[in-house]
């Protein structure tokens, strides 16, 4: 992904329509450059800052810093993803694949997140996730 900073945006316009760029000051607009369907978004607080995350249904985790808009890194899993949850209190998400497997990374370090655990939990896709 990459951040295009409205500021620096310049559209070319006709003669005859009227843009005011002031409504585009404050906002980024986030342009997704990996591959697949999105499959959860989901935020997450750490020590250091707010971050917010992508699954890809391609196996792609992107993990962003809410305050900069800028993404601080991603995890690529060999197989299709199919849910997330990510616990409200602790850095920790959890991820289910097509196949079955669910995937434990720990993100209290986001400048290296950490797969805690990788385990086959059932022969189908884990559609939902939930921590209570």
């Amino acid at each position: 992904m990459f951040v295009l900073d409205a500021d620096k945006f310049n559209p070319r316009l006709d003669e005859r329509e009227e843009l005011s760029l002031n409504k585009f000051e404050k906002q980024h607009l986030l342009v997704n450059y990996d591959s697949g369907l999105t499959v959860a978004v989901s935020s997450i607080f750490s020590t250091k800052a707010q971050m917010y995350l992508v699954l890809k249904e391609t196996g792609s985790l992107q993990i962003w810093n809410s305050k900069s808009g800028q993404i601080m890194n991603r995890l690529h899993f060999n197989e299709q993803c199919s849910s997330m949850a990510a616990h409200s209190k602790f850095p920790l998400v959890a991820v289910g694949t097509q196949s079955g497997r669910l995937i434990f990374i720990d993100l209290s370090d986001e400048n290296t997140p950490k797969i805690i655990e990788n385990c086959r939990v059932h022969k189908r896709a884990i559609k939902l996730l939930k921590y209570c």
